[in-house]
């Protein structure tokens, strides 16, 4: 993971894999927000494997893409 503030609460990071999570939470993050479609990513990464992860930490999903198909 690389985190790059872009102000005081707004970070961006290239693809975050679940074992970057914890971290996430330790960093203090309440929310990350998901921009690509499964299709583009491992099967591992996809939306709702990382949304059951980070909810399981308390840390909110949000979603941009609803499919692979935009």
């Amino acid at each position: 993971m690389d985190p790059r503030a872009l102000t005081q609460d707004y970070t961006v990071s290239p693809q975050i894999e679940l074992v970057d999570l914890p971290r996430i939470k330790a960093a203090g993050y309440a929310m990350v927000i998901n921009n690509r479609p499964d299709g583009e990513i491992p099967a591992e990464l996809h939306t709702e494997k990382m949304r059951q992860a980070a909810e399981a930490l308390g840390i909110e999903v949000a979603q941009i893409f609803e499919d692979e198909h935009f």
